[in-house]
């Protein structure tokens, strides 16, 4: 092998490596923010007597809404990195096929693949595309969770007066 194809071989090496410890940390990252969401979210239910009920909650949803805000952000971001390297590696994939006969075709056939017409429609979608709903849904959750709060507490508020 030539120098540049051990160059090529190692940046090779290197994207995958990259691209394997980006994808363990998107999905690190969506558990945690899963588990802290869910959390609030169970804490605001075990929270509806007491004296500062209301306003607790009523902090557990802006506390929500801004960490699923935040969630949602941060996913897009680490799902970019996840396209770019996979897109860095079809490059290199190609640029090997230029060098060598003999070539790695992990990454330039993914494509293919899940968009071909026997896949049914849930297996083309990306599941880091699917995913990245889940922090929306959790926005649309405390949104929906506050008004409720604020409703239920005014029409308490007018039956008690």
């Amino acid at each position: 092998m030539s120098d540049g194809e051990n160059v090529t071989l190692k940046e090779y090496e290197l994207v995958v490596d990259i691209l394997t410890s980006e994808s363990e940390l998107f999905w690190q990252r969506f558990v945690a923010f899963l588990l802290l969401n869910s959390g609030l979210f169970a804490a605001s239910t075990f929270l509806v007597q007491g004296r500062f009920a209301i306003q607790l909650i009523l902090i557990i949803c802006l506390v929500g809404f801004i960490s699923s805000v935040i969630w949602f952000f941060i996913f897009g971001r680490a799902r970019s990195w996840i396209v770019y390297y996979s897109e860095h590696a079809k490059a290199i994939e190609e640029k090997l096929e230029r060098l060598t006969q003999a070539t790695p075709r992990i990454f330039r056939g993914i494509d293919s693949y899940f968009k071909s017409c026997n896949r049914k429609f849930y297996e083309k979608r990306s599941i880091t595309r699917l995913a990245i709903c889940v922090p929306l849904i959790f926005c649309v959750l405390w949104i929906i969770l506050a008004i409720m709060i604020v409703l239920f507490s005014s029409v308490q508020t007018a039956q008690l007066n």
